[in-house]
């Protein structure tokens, strides 16, 4: 019997913690502007000149980042992901956040 009762004591502490943080986080996500259907505005998401080859090379070495060194046929990375945003008109934010 005493084993019953510490697994429901158990459970009604679960759900209870559960229900706070849930409750907890909802304000917290809203009070972020978070909208799950709007994360990146279109503007935002095709804003191809966001950054230049420079910059994008900046972000590569401040983050460590193995492309930081890399080239192809004589083009570093950063002019790479520069020209693949220029040509598929995506802000190369996005490229570098998938890499």
């Amino acid at each position: 019997m005493k084993k019953i009762l510490n697994i429901f004591l158990d459970f009604i502490l679960f759900v209870s913690l559960s229900g706070f943080l849930f409750l907890t986080e909802i304000p917290k996500a809203q009070a972020a502007g978070y909208d799950k259907a709007n994360l990146c505005s279109d503007a935002a998401f095709t804003n191809y000149n966001a950054l230049d080859e420079g910059s994008i090379q900046d972000f590569l070495v401040r983050n460590g980042s193995f492309l930081r060194n890399y080239s192809e046929n004589g083009r570093r990375a950063a002019k790479i992901i520069n020209d693949a945003a220029k040509y598929h008109r995506i802000n190369p934010i996005t490229i570098l956040s998938t890499i």
